[in-house]
């Protein structure tokens, strides 16, 4: 069960990443147990074949204070995904200019490894 706390600093975190990516439609924040997450991972954007998008959350990286920069790292990807199509590199151009110009801290957002 997760803590009152814990919920205000994630859901603070997405709400923060969603407005300044203008995420909209939000896409689901999904919290993810370590097993289902790259080793030391906090945070993964998911886009499906469907449309549907998702940020998934690493319930062990609630309490890590780069939470909020993992959200800002993630949405960057969903928002490059939406004005330049699925196909671009992960962490190329296209993705590196919209993290530097929207993350709230672009020096540890726009890293390429999380």
């Amino acid at each position: 069960m997760m803590s009152a706390l814990l919920y205000l600093y994630l859901t603070t975190a997405a709400q923060g990443t969603l407005e300044r990516f203008d995420l909209r439609p939000f896409p689901a924040i999904v919290l993810r147990d370590a097993s289902n997450m790259k080793r030391g991972e906090i945070a993964r954007a998911v886009l499906f074949e469907s449309g549907r998008e998702e940020i998934w959350v690493s319930r062990s990286a609630l309490d890590n204070p780069s939470l909020s920069d993992a959200m800002d790292h993630e949405g960057s990807h969903l928002r490059a995904w939406r004005e330049h199509g699925p196909g671009i590199d992960e962490h190329g151009p296209e993705w590196r200019r919209i993290c530097r110009a929207s993350a709230a801290n672009p020096a540890k957002a726009c890293r390429s490894i999380w």
